[in-house]
């Protein structure tokens, strides 16, 4: 299989060692590479997201196939259709990978990774925040689990383009790392941003009525 690192050997043990799941009708079906071309000629288009959207509507299959829903693949499809120097090939592998356009951070870090590939130039990881004692608030963790997600986009294309993205021991590394502090951060108590604040002042209006209240009591004699 290639597989040579400890853990992908470990998960493709455990994976071949547990108990068959039933695969039931209808099987979905992708797009290969030789479809992806002949789609593009006929259509005379080198867009991949117009070639997508022609095979989901269009493709029949025989017997209990079906084509695949590709609607996740439409977001990613058109950012790599905007870029130059891509082929049809590599939009296609590209607009596989997992990413969210929800998340600026995903989104920067795919733009960067799109122009390696287009520049055939090793792209090492680098973290876009740096992990904070403790999350305060929930913006800070949700900061964190968007760098995880952009950790998982760089794992995934390191498996798919190894000599490319080459850092999957660091990015594997930090991942543990960004997960083990949201999970301790989940157990511990966040402040609610939305909750009303104390004021750091006092009543001032409160105490001098109480003031003239006991200003006004008669003195006991």
């Amino acid at each position: 299989m290639g597989a040579t690192r400890r853990d992908v050997l470990e998960y493709i043990k455990d994976e071949f060692e547990a108990p068959i799941k039933t695969i039931k009708p209808p099987f979905k079906v992708k797009i290969n590479n030789s479809q992806l071309e002949n789609l593009s000629m006929h259509l005379k288009t080198k867009s991949l997201a117009k070639v997508l959207n022609f095979f989901a509507l269009n493709m029949k299959f025989a017997g209990p196939f079906e084509a695949a829903n590709l609607s996740s693949m439409l977001e990613a499809s058109r950012i790599v259709d905007s870029k130059d120097g891509l082929s049809l090939e590599e939009k296609y592998l590209l607009a596989q990978a997992p990413i969210t356009t929800k998340s600026t951070i995903i989104v920067q870090a795919f733009n960067s990774y799109i122009a390696s590939v287009i520049k055939k130039r090793p792209n090492h990881y680098k973290p876009s925040i740096t992990l904070p004692k403790k999350a305060i608030t929930q913006k800070d963790l949700l900061l964190v689990e968007d760098e995880v997600k952009k950790i998982s986009l760089y794992l995934w294309l390191s498996y798919k383009l190894p000599n490319l993205f080459p850092d999957h021991d660091k990015a594997f590394i930090l991942r543990e790392s960004f997960n083990r502090f949201i999970e301790k951060s989940l157990k511990g108590v966040l402040i609610d941003e939305k909750r009303d604040e104390k004021p750091f002042y006092k009543d001032r209006g409160k105490e001098d009525r109480k003031n003239n209240f006991y200003s006004r009591r008669r003195k006991r004699v």
